[in-house]
Order: C-alpha cells, then sequence, then structure tokens
C-alpha cells in the first residue's frame, strides 16, 4: 500500500516538531499519537496525569558519565537520571514534546477507543483497526491499537484480582494526603509485542485488515478480542472533591533492559531524593504553571523490575510526596 500526500505530511510534521535525527519510523508516529489519546480524559473518571509514565521497554542509554542520581543540565532546563547497581540509566527526565494532536484528531481517536472499551465485557482485552482516512493521516499506516477493560470500584476487589494474576504490586499507601479516599482501581493487560514476524501481533493485525478490506456498509471500526496472559500495569486513583491523585506500577521490559521517563517542560524543576536506605526516585514539579498534575514522583524497583510513579496537583506538597513514595517502598520491601 502506498503512502498517500495526507500519510506523508503528517509525517513529516511530525519529524520536524519532535526533532528527530534518525530515519523516521511508523511506530514513532502511532506512538506519538496514542500518548496523547491516552492522556485525555475520558469523562470525570477517565483523568490521565499528562506527565506521565512511559513505555518500560526502551532499551537503556549506555556510555553515560553521570553519577548514579545525578542531575545534568541542558541549556537552561536541568534533567535528572537514575541509574541500577549495573551503571545503566533506567529512569530520566525528558523535554515535553511540543507536538499537540489537533482537537477534532484528538476527539474523533478518543470516540472509537471509547466505542471498543463499552463494547468489553470486565476482564476482557481487544485489539481493533480504525479505518479513517482522517485519523490514519496522524498515525502509521494499517496500525493497530490495545483497549482492556479490568476496573474496580471496590478496593477488595482490585487487591484479589492484582494478587490473582501476579500483577505488578500496588496497594493502598499508609499515607495519604488529609482528605484523600479510594475512588477505582485499574489493571492493564500486556497487548502482543509489536515486531515479531509472524507472531501474534501481526496475525491478529492481518485478520483485522482483512475484515476492514472485505467491509460493506460503510464499517470503519473492527475488533478482536484477545486473550491476555500477564498484566503489564496496575493504578489506583484517590480523589478529593475534583483533585486526583494517581499510583501506578507497570512491570519493565521482559526482554532488553527496563528504562523509563517522564516528560519535563522548561518551566518544570526535576530532582533526585531518597525513599530509603537503597531506593532513589525522581521528583519533578511545576515551576509556577500549574495544572492537574504538577507533581510528579517516579523510581525504578530493581528487585521485582517495576516502575512505580505518582501524579498529583500543585495542592499536594513535595514532602507529601515523598510520603507517599517511602510508603509504598516499605510495603515493597516488606513482601
Amino acid at each position: 500500500m502506498e503512502r498517500t500526500a495526507g500519510h506523508f505530511n503528517a509525517d513529516e510534521k511530525l519529524r520536524a516538531t519532535l526533532g528527530k535525527t534518525e530515519p523516521f519510523r511508523e511506530i514513532d508516529i502511532v506512538d506519538a499519537v496514542m500518548d496523547r489519546v491516552r492522556a485525555m480524559n475520558r469523562g470525570q473518571r477517565r483523568t490521565v496525569p499528562p506527565r506521565r509514565l512511559t513505555k518500560a521497554a526502551v532499551l537503556a542509554a549506555t556510555g553515560s558519565i553521570l553519577l548514579f542520581g545525578s542531575v545534568v543540565g541542558y541549556a537552561a532546563t536541568e534533567y535528572a537520571k537514575l541509574k541500577d547497581s549495573k551503571g545503566k540509566v533506567v529512569f530520566e527526565t525528558v523535554p515535553a514534546s511540543g507536538y499537540t494532536l489537533p482537537n477534532k484528531i484528538s476527539e474523533r481517536i478518543l470516540e472509537y477507543r471509547n466505542r471498543v472499551h463499552d463494547k468489553l465485557k470486565q476482564d476482557e482485552m481487544a485489539a481493533y483497526y480504525v479505518k479513517d482516512d482522517k485519523v490514519s493521516a496522524y498515525a502509521a499506516m494499517e496500525q493497530i491499537d490495545f483497549e482492556s477493560k479490568l476496573e474496580y470500584d471496590v478496593y477488595g476487589d482490585y487487591e484479589e484480582k492484582m494478587k490473582k494474576t501476579k500483577a505488578p504490586y500496588l496497594t493502598v499507601p499508609s499515607y495519604l494526603p488529609e482528605g484523600y479516599s479510594f475512588e477505582r482501581g485499574e489493571l492493564t493487560p500486556r497487548p502482543p509485542l509489536r515486531g515479531e514476524a509472524g507472531g501474534e501481533f501481526e496475525k491478529i493485525r492481518g485478520r483485522l485488515l482483512t475484515a476492514a478490506q472485505n467491509a460493506k456498509n460503510n464499517e470503519v471500526l473492527f475488533m478482536e478480542i484477545v486473550q491476555w496472559k500477564k498484566i503489564l500495569n496496575s493504578k489506583l486513583v484517590f480523589s478529593k472533591q475534583n483533585a486526583k491523585l494517581s499510583l501506578l506500577a507497570t512491570t519493565g521490559a521482559e526482554n532488553g533492559e527496563a528504562k523509563s521517563t517522564f516528560s519535563q517542560r522548561g518551566a518544570d524543576r526535576s530532582e533526585t531524593v531518597t525513599l530509603s536506605n537503597t531506593q532513589q526516585a525522581i521528583y519533578v514539579r511545576d515551576n509556577g504553571q500549574g495544572g492537574a498534575s504538577s507533581n510528579s514522583l517516579g523510581w525504578y524497583d530493581e528487585t521485582s523490575n517495576t516502575f512505580y510513579s505518582i501524579y498529583a496537583d500543585n495542592t499536594v506538597t513535595r514532602e507529601e510526596m515523598l510520603k507517599i513514595g517511602k510508603s509504598l517502598v516499605q510495603a515493597a520491601e516488606k513482601r
């Protein structure tokens, strides 16, 4: 299938905006688009912090001369890095992308995702493909994505499922800022890995594309239930009126070396902090711009190969964020 002019223009725009110097790959477009979509609010119950934990399957950077937990300056902004016991960078802050998906496209993509979500039963995951030229202009050609529904309004139900599925360990912290209470828990299955020739991902993709090619009556959304095997991340959300406090635990890469990042805007300030005798973390706080997610705290538990992150608005203080982090570290160490 040849790339249309619309695809080419979108690719070039993303390449220029994201500042990539290497050959631009289709997967880069999908990641940029879907990261924005997943960061959108799917109603009041779906608030997701814009500064979020990114993929945990990227190869760790090598050759760095930074000491563990050091901070390095680039231009006027400082970026923090954490290393594991082998000296590999496992967590760092990176410049936030200036690219913004057009609102109409964001809404359109989110609408398709919600339609898939609404069709799912509890504990199900589906792969889906959207046959929409306007959306395709901002994504890789013939790309598929995944959506799941493992949602729990009762903490006991979440905890039981988390333990049964051996999901990344995440429980209610022993400390929470005053007024915050449990709102919901979520588990997200690990989708089939991309890029494996003849693998499950490509087989699913092939079936969905065939269904789209043979479709009649102007169908645009095609989905297939996928049998998941493992949980990729666990999430807990606490609320205080309209304020949200989100905790996330994500399993690191199964193949290769684990690494994850926080995006950092120009006005943000990052620093390394200590949560225990053996655990350091990165703390990022908005420097006066405000927003729904002005506080971020993240770290990598090397023993369990798990990334942890906490997101809150700027009404939660630095000291409160560290108390939450320390309580989660202590809970993990006592397992």
